[in-house]
């Protein structure tokens, strides 16, 4: 009985570890509690915003070219 319980209690703890890091898209054994260094937050954020700043450019030159519509 108590196996079971603690296979049930380590089960849990290493799929909460491996679940988190998968969240985050890390290799499964990475610390799960880390948290991310200022470079790899500015790739990370740098990347959506160029993304969105190219559409905002993209809206406006459409804008531009169709200005009635």
């Amino acid at each position: 009985m108590i196996r079971l319980i603690v296979g049930i209690g380590l089960g849990m703890v290493l799929g909460l570890w491996i679940g988190v890091n998968i969240g985050r898209q890390q290799p499964w054994s990475n610390n799960p509690f880390r948290q991310p260094t200022l470079g790899e937050r500015l790739q990370r954020d740098g990347g959506k915003l160029i993304q969105r700043a190219g559409q905002a450019i993209d809206r406006a030159g459409q804008q531009l070219q169709n200005p009635g519509h």
